[in-house]
């Protein structure tokens, strides 16, 4: 799933650009769908849908039909950098927790060779 768009379903015609508190939602390719369940037609609405945290950036967002497509794959790409760095960031702390492991039993096994080495008189 690793920046793929973003598909994301409704019951009504959403905006191309609605904002809710400090989040602007941009949505492409709109398009009303129906598909054939257990013999219903369902209908609803989908769209290609990236947001912006209006908090998070250190510009003024001033969106519109012009600039939409701008602003979405800006988005995009924020979006897919983000998830890059977030897997990174649990590879490393996978990494760390692997290595304190090994570690732990590289002390068990000296451990075990020093008592050894006392045993036999070799130290």
């Amino acid at each position: 799933m690793k920046g793929e768009i973003i598909l994301t379903h409704f019951s009504n015609e959403p905006d191309k650009i609605e904002q809710i508190g400090s989040t602007v939602y941009l949505r492409k390719n709109i398009e009303k769908v129906e598909e054939k369940v257990d013999g219903e037609t369902l209908e609803y609405w989908q769209a290609d849908e990236e947001k912006i945290n209006i908090n998070e950036v250190d510009f003024d967002v001033n969106i519109n039909d012009k600039n939409l497509d701008d602003y979405f794959e800006w988005a995009r790409e924020r979006r897919k950098k983000e998830e890059e760095k977030r897997i990174a960031e649990n590879r490393y702390q996978d990494l760390v927790k692997l290595l304190k492991e090994q570690r732990k039993q590289d002390e068990t096994i000296d451990d075990a060779l020093e008592l050894i080495f006392e045993e036999e008189g070799l130290i």
